[in-house]
């Protein structure tokens, strides 16, 4: 039931409802409590490594992952080892615990997300819902910088850089703050940080927020989401888009998605012109179980978070696809001169 409302309710924040104007009193609380936050905030001491926060200002998924990993790629390609914080949404860490990811560990110890990257991208990564003492302990193994994969709300963290990614069509919904709608800050919060990628092509919404950014001289990037192969979850065997459509496609597909944004998922299948009988959403970081696939007939097609928790289940034809993050800016070459000129960052490295 409370699944269901909460499904509801954000589906609400993109459209013209109004009824979630009855929680308005809520979103006055919240607002009052960030206030207070904001005035009572000690700021942090610089961390010895650099730290680039990738983060929203928007509940559920923008694409925050898939930016994450090219980061990763893009230092690493500069000589550097970078490694990875997030505070491990959904599990159980002790407040003053470190967890370092590992490539046999567990979803439900490390969380979907931290596995994904590890497998994807196999470089550090720590988990501590005190973003800072992740960090140190990245640190002191030699990672030369940071990506916080979320945590733009951490203040605690100290942050060298600050990244916000907007889902490019659907924006900042009714643009209020949670719960009745989709801000975890105001609008006005974006003036503050480095740089606003938009996931996706450009949509009235992205039009209209690259306006105020402008007028508040904010750097804009464009990320694209290419799909890249379709690799089987139990047996990795990978298959280009154009084989599995050639190949497994010609079955019965069906099709599931356990991200902040299913839709995004199931718009990506209809671009690549794959006809899927049945569409399963579920909320974020769902943890699936063999009985969710009980009615699901032929091939299984899933996003690469949802195929770190469906990897021990045994699915014989389940597949996940792969995208490949593409800037169309040289974001990476402008993140490294920018920690290059604040002394953050040794060029001879």
């Amino acid at each position: 039931m409370l699944a269901r409302f909460g499904e509801r309710l954000s589906q609400a924040w993109y459209t013209s409802a109004y009824w979630p104007l009855l929680l308005a009193p809520l979103s006055l609380i919240y607002s009052l409590a960030l206030y207070l936050i904001s005035f009572f905030r000690t700021p942090p001491s610089p961390s010895a490594v650099p730290v680039i926060v990738v983060g929203n200002i928007t509940a559920g998924g923008t694409g925050k992952s898939p930016l994450v990993s090219y980061l990763v790629r893009y230092f690493e390609s500069k000589g550097l080892r970078a490694g990875i914080v997030s505070r491990g949404y959904g599990i159980d860490i002790p407040r003053g615990e470190v967890r370092l990811v590992s490539l046999d560990s567990e979803a439900s110890h490390v969380g979907d997300e931290p596995l994904m990257l590890k497998r994807l991208l196999g470089c550090d990564i720590a988990l501590c819902p005190q973003r800072s003492l992740a960090v140190a302990a990245l640190e002191s193994i030699g990672v030369d910088v940071v990506i916080s994969d979320d945590g733009l709300q951490h203040h605690a963290m100290y942050r060298d850089i600050e990244l916000c990614v907007v889902d490019s069509a659907r924006g900042l919904g009714n643009q209020w703050l949670l719960p009745v709608g989709p801000l975890r800050e105001p609008k006005s919060r974006l003036a503050s940080v480095d740089t606003v990628v938009f996931n996706g092509a450009n949509s009235s919404e992205s039009a209209e927020l690259s306006e105020f950014l402008a007028r508040h001289h904010v750097i804009t990037s464009r990320m694209e989401l290419v799909p890249h192969s379709f690799i089987n979850v139990d047996t990795g065997m990978q298959l280009s888009v154009e084989q599995f459509k050639r190949g497994i496609a010609e079955k019965q597909l069906s099709a599931v998605a356990a991200i902040g944004n299913p839709q995004r998922f199931f718009d990506t299948l209809d671009q690549l012109n794959l006809y899927v009988q049945l569409v399963k959403p579920f909320p974020d970081h769902y943890a699936f179980s063999i009985s969710d696939f009980s009615e699901m007939r032929g091939a299984i097609v899933m996003t690469e978070k949802d195929a770190a928790k469906c990897s021990a289940l045994g699915l014989k034809d389940g597949w996940f696809l792969r995208v490949q993050p593409e800037l169309q800016d040289k974001l990476g070459d402008r993140l490294y001169n920018q920690l290059v000129e604040k002394n953050r960052l040794n060029p001879s490295l």
